[in-house]
């Protein structure tokens, strides 16, 4: 039997993966398509090694700035951002600034640009709750980090005039930044945010405004126990965007 089981291992070890092409190879090929064989085979083993790598965790200013993560996931196919929930008196004041602030409803330029309206009723304001709002898309303390990828049009309704003026990046900005170099090297995965409370509220809001880049693939949002992030008219331009299949919401 002990025998059995060792062959047994032993054959499956001989056909488990693709076995690597010998050195020879790569000589004997043109240099670009070496290239690309050596990228995918390294990206390969990578995956197998470790199918979720964190490749973003961004905590620098955790009392002064909201925290979160960008995760890859090989065996969902998935980029995954998750939120920290309330933690910090920052994190607290900003849940407690309840006011709604009104904007340009970003819904009414994504009419525009795709030539296809809405088949919600939509206004031509939204508010969003404004703890929030200046949580995601006020200037970061490390705004002047890394080349800037240009936002979607759409996306300047709700960025405050401060951010628009200065040119300065904000949160929002370093997070699609970090996305869409993921996507260069991923470019079939799916995007998917997450949070708590405070995080839940968090991953809305950027799940709305992802679904607006329409460079993007369709995002997931799944919240957990979040508070409102939006009056009415949000609510009605985010179901707009899951009706266009740009976004999915699960709110535990």
């Amino acid at each position: 039997r002990t025998e059995l089981l060792r062959a047994s291992v032993g054959n499956e070890d001989e056909t488990k993966g693709e076995p690597e092409p010998e050195p020879s190879l790569y000589t004997s090929l043109p240099d670009g398509l070496a290239a690309d064989l050596r990228q995918y085979l390294d990206q390969k083993s990578s995956v197998e090694q470790d199918p979720v790598q964190i490749v973003v965790f961004d905590d620098e200013q955790s009392n002064l700035e909201l925290v979160y993560s960008i995760a890859v996931d090989h065996n969902r196919k998935l980029l995954r951002v998750t939120f920290r929930g309330s933690t910090t008196v920052t994190d607290w004041a900003h849940d407690a600034d309840i006011r709604m602030e009104l904007m340009d409803n970003p819904l009414r330029k994504l009419e525009m640009e795709t030539e296809k309206p809405s088949t919600i009723r939509q206004s031509t304001k939204i508010g969003l709750h404004a703890g929030f709002r200046k949580y995601l898309f006020s200037p970061a303390k490390n705004s002047q980090d890394g080349e800037k990828v240009p936002r979607s049009a759409i996306i300047e309704c709700v960025l405050p005039p401060k951010v628009i003026k200065t040119g300065a990046h904000c949160k929002y900005d370093i997070i699609l930044r970090r996305l869409k170099l993921e996507l260069e090297k991923y470019p079939h995965y799916h995007i998917q945010v997450t949070g708590h409370s405070l995080g839940g509220a968090l991953c809305t809001l950027l799940a709305f405004c992802l679904a607006c880049e329409l460079s993007l693939p369709p995002v997931t949002c799944i919240s957990f126990a979040s508070p409102r992030c939006g009056n009415g008219n949000f609510s009605r331009a985010f179901q707009e965007l899951e009706h266009r299949g740009r976004l999915r919401n699960l709110r535990v």
